[in-house]
């Protein structure tokens, strides 16, 4: 994405420290980073029959998008000189900051100069996008047999699978100070000695992938002789490197891999049936077509509709966001206790408080919640109403 106009984007340098604004000097309106030309997304089917019942399908394919929110609108356009923040410090807590009916005071105008290139305020936040962007995709694939068991029901097999591949989701600060003393934290903020710069450099980099491997069984008992079923289960399993440090397990900006394991958003199982019946009773039903208007009207016309859905409960990873713990910029991932199970969160895991400790070994998502069972139940009637007007002798 590209700004409306002139220096509408700001990125941050990570190789010399600056800020540069799009379309000014010598900065291009993408804000130095590289726009590509070779994305390539084949796409390939078949299907076979076997005999009269069965069918065999197969396909895979890529396809490129692009991520909204902070990985495509925002992140250019929401750190200083685009977007500030006014901090008054107080003397103490005895005097006012200032009066009220003064309103703050003036804040620093922002800074847009001709060359495109600005240094930072030293304790301020900044944003940057690498110039070497690849673009978001991902390789589905999928084969499948289907086999018809009887006239009206059949019954499908599939596995499917895919793989995210250079995902933008990744927001981590690459300021952030590594472990050790508690007195040091500045001097292990790396761009605070490169550069002077102790603020937090929020990255967007397509630096992450995912896969998700699955079976699914699908049986389909069409409408007939009043009733009909769909019941379709899912057995799979979905790695990541918690995208976007969205889940609930901090990131070490220095160890990205560490964080890869089961996907926040993964649900081993999901069985879903669905099901409609129909009250055979009334006009041309088995039962009660000869009825009276009155009788038909009552019994007739009911349906019964219902889904049931059974799911496992989604993976989550007990933390310690404390980053006292570590005397780092991140949290502290505890241990696991053995002997506890893993529903009991507070017994299962624990805290270390002390910097000489690796990270904990409570694995990324090996907690998950409990299973859900849903029901529902709809019941309705249809009736027949006879158009008056079609009557003879009226």
């Amino acid at each position: 994405m590209t700004p409306k106009k002139a220096g509408g984007d700001v990125n941050y340098d990570l190789n010399t420290g600056q800020l540069i604004l799009a379309g000014l000097g010598g900065v291009s309106m993408s804000s130095n980073v590289k726009p590509r030309y070779n994305n390539f997304a084949p796409r390939a089917g078949v299907a076979y029959q076997v005999t009269d019942k069965t069918v065999i399908r197969a396909g895979l394919g890529r396809s490129y998008f692009m991520n909204g929110f902070d990985a495509a609108f925002n992140h250019l356009d929401s750190s200083y000189p685009i977007a500030q923040a006014q901090v008054i410090p107080q003397s103490n807590a005895y005097v006012p900051i200032f009066p009220i009916n003064a309103g703050p005071p003036e804040p620093t105008p922002p800074i847009f100069p001709a060359s495109g290139h600005l240094t930072p305020p030293p304790h301020d936040f900044a944003k940057a996008f690498p110039f070497e962007r690849k673009t978001p995709s991902i390789d589905s694939w999928n084969f499948s047999i289907e086999r018809q068991i009887a006239k009206d029901f059949s019954l499908t097999v599939a596995y499917v699978g895919n793989k995210g591949n250079n995902l933008d989701y990744s927001l981590y600060n690459v300021d952030a100070a590594t472990p050790g003393p508690a007195d040091t934290i500045e001097s292990r903020r790396p761009y605070d000695q490169k550069f002077g710069f102790s603020g937090q450099i929020y990255v967007n980099c397509t630096c992450d992938n995912s896969n998700y491997n699955g079976l699914q069984v699908e049986g389909v008992k069409r409408f007939t002789n009043g009733y009909s079923v769909h019941s379709a289960f899912t057995w799979a399993k979905a790695l990541d490197h918690e995208i976007g440090d969205r889940g609930p397990q901090s990131i070490n900006p220095y160890d990205i891999g560490a964080s890869y394991g089961v996907s926040y958003l993964n649900q081993a199982v999901v069985w879903t049936t669905t099901h409609s019946f129909q009250v055979p009773y009334g006009k041309g039903q088995r039962f009660g077509a000869n009825a009276n208007a009155v009788t038909q009207t009552l019994l007739g016309g009911w349906t019964f509709d219902g889904v049931t859905t059974l799911q496992s409960g989604l993976a989550l990873s007990p933390t310690d966001s404390n980053g006292t713990s570590l005397n780092a910029d991140w949290g502290q991932r505890p241990n696991r206790v053995s002997g506890v199970s893993l529903y009991f969160m507070a017994e299962s895991c624990s805290i270390r408080h002390s910097t000489m400790l690796p990270v904990g070994h409570c694995s990324p998502r090996d907690h998950a919640w409990p299973s859900v069972l849903q029901r529902g139940l709809v019941i309705r009637q249809s009736v027949w109403l006879q158009d008056a007007s079609r009557r003879g002798g009226h």
